[in-house]
């Protein structure tokens, strides 16, 4: 598991991005324009204008901020957006915005114009980082945190903060449960030493689209500090959809008021402690070592090569990855599912992969977890491609 930040540079960057953040309600119609701006990514940039017609909003309610001169750099997840929503597919928008700006920029402007609607921008740092629906509603990383960490760390339950980051997707929490009685040995590693994990869960936001503010259990593997969520799709997960009212553009306001941020803090306090709690009891620590140890059972993988393509190709492994993940498997020798979950989440360790790519190969080892008998055997009992002669 990558360590990530410490808890005090976390809280320095989340406070300064809290500061930096600019959002904004405007009509693709009358506010929004890319435009050819040498110098930055792809050339091209996105300007927010307020035309005749106009009635963009800055959104915290500062009249002096409601009209930005400056060109802004749009993200390629924003890119990403701008072309799901025009419904451009992102191999073509992609490529000409590699080789063919001009037919990108004269797209997007026309459709922008023909068919208007009204979109929350959130730009930082000089950069349109997402573009988003009206509908969208704010759960920010720093309102997250102040609900969370008092609990995390002053709560009643022992704890250990594994791993912590914010990327410009996502805000990270990797929470182990310390407590007597958490450890579970589901066999032995390679070495014949004890094969133990322990509980705890993962708390994951995203500002900008990207994901639910969502909290999931999570285990942790002492041998090789790998980690994994654990039951994604069960009572001990939740997830907070981004989707409120509708914002209105010519409205100077704040999208939650203080009241409402207020309840939605005590939304976010309530579930963390809900599912904290859930997850140090006996039931919870019982349940996951049974669940973890029948994945020893069961069949086992025939032909690492082909399985590992079948694996890769369902979901989106680089060739890179996939080699990692073979290494992995032969090297630690155990061809159960259990080994295959602890091949792919110790690619998660690797300097070849970022925080976000490392946490989404966790959640990839949930994935295999919970997958059923019949998909498991068709990766484990997947054979070499013939080659004709």
């Amino acid at each position: 598991m990558k360590s990530g930040m410490t808890i005090e540079d976390l809280l320095t960057e989340v406070q300064r991005q809290s500061n930096a953040k600019k959002d904004y309600v405007a009509s693709t119609q009358h506010d929004v324009r890319m435009v050819p701006m040498a110098g930055f990514p792809s050339d091209v940039a996105v300007v927010l204008q307020k035309g005749e017609s106009s009635d963009i909003a800055y959104m915290d309610g500062d009249d002096d901020r409601a009209l930005p001169l400056e060109r802004l750099e749009i993200t390629e997840h924003a890119h990403r957006q701008i072309a799901g929503r025009l419904q451009i597919p992102w191999k073509f928008y992609a490529r000409m915005l590699e080789d063919h700006q001009d037919i990108v920029i004269d797209a997007v402007n026309k459709l922008f114009e023909r068919e208007p609607g009204t979109r929350l921008l959130r730009t930082m740092d000089n950069k349109l980082r997402a573009f988003l629906s009206n509908r969208y509603k704010r759960i920010d990383n720093d309102q997250v945190l102040g609900a969370a960490l008092p609990e995390i760390v002053k709560g009643d339950l022992e704890t250990t903060l594994l791993s912590s980051q914010v990327t410009d997707r996502n805000l990270y929490l990797k929470v182990l449960l310390t407590g007597e009685g958490m450890e579970q040995q589901i066999g032995e590693t390679r070495d014949g030493t004890p094969d133990i994990v322990k509980p705890g869960f993962s708390l994951r936001n995203s500002e900008i689209g990207a994901g639910s503010a969502e909290i999931s259990a999570f285990f942790y593997r002492d041998f090789c500090y790998n980690g994994c969520v654990f039951g994604k799709a069960d009572a001990f997960s939740y997830r907070r959809v981004h989707l409120g009212g509708t914002l209105i553009e010519g409205t100077d306001f704040e999208v939650m008021s203080d009241k409402s941020k207020k309840l939605e803090d005590e939304v976010i306090l309530s579930q963390v402690t809900d599912v904290m709690h859930a997850i140090a009891t006996p039931e919870f620590v019982n349940m996951m070592g049974n669940k973890l140890r029948s994945l020893k059972e069961g069949t086992k993988i025939e032909n690492p090569v082909p399985a590992i393509e079948v694996l890769a190709k369902e979901n989106g492994l680089t060739q890179t990855e996939s080699d990692q993940v073979l290494q992995n498997l032969i090297e630690d020798r155990d061809y159960s599912r259990w080994g295959m979950v602890n091949a792919v989440t110790k690619v998660a360790n690797s300097d070849a992969v970022d925080y976000d790519r490392a946490s989404d190969l966790e959640v990839l080892g949930s994935k295999l977890i919970d997958i059923n008998a019949a998909n498991w055997k068709r990766i484990s009992e997947a054979v070499p491609v013939a080659i004709a002669a």
